[in-house]
């Protein structure tokens, strides 16, 4: 998994952030994200997906996919996002974590 994050963010803007992942099969198919706000300027992402369990055949081929997160910004200094992207050999989470640092505009007037 992989997100597509610009280098820096304007305030009261909204983005749309590509992320790319892997679909494990043809029965899987990705119906949004669960965001969780664990801070003010901090996100948990994670992608949800449905599975279809009829007696379609289901090809074992996986495929790389992209989607979008939209995100609007409404909070100056930085935002964190932390996509999950599975968990390790120990069972615990692992996420992909991107800081982007919100540019407001400059109040000098000379």
């Amino acid at each position: 998994m992989e997100a597509n994050v610009p280098e820096s963010f304007e305030l009261n803007r909204t983005y749309d952030i590509e992320v790319t992942y892997l679909r494990p099969n043809s029965c899987t198919f990705f119906e949004g994200y669960d965001v969780t706000k664990t801070a003010q300027t901090e996100r948990n992402i994670a992608l949800i997906g449905t599975v279809l369990t009829d007696e379609t055949a289901c090809t074992e081929a996986v495929e790389e996919v992209e989607a979008i997160f939209r995100f609007n910004v409404i909070f100056t200094g930085e935002y964190t996002f932390r996509f999950y992207a599975g968990n390790d050999e120990n069972d615990e989470a692992v996420y992909l974590e991107y800081t982007i640092p919100v540019e407001t505009e400059s109040t000098d007037q000379n």
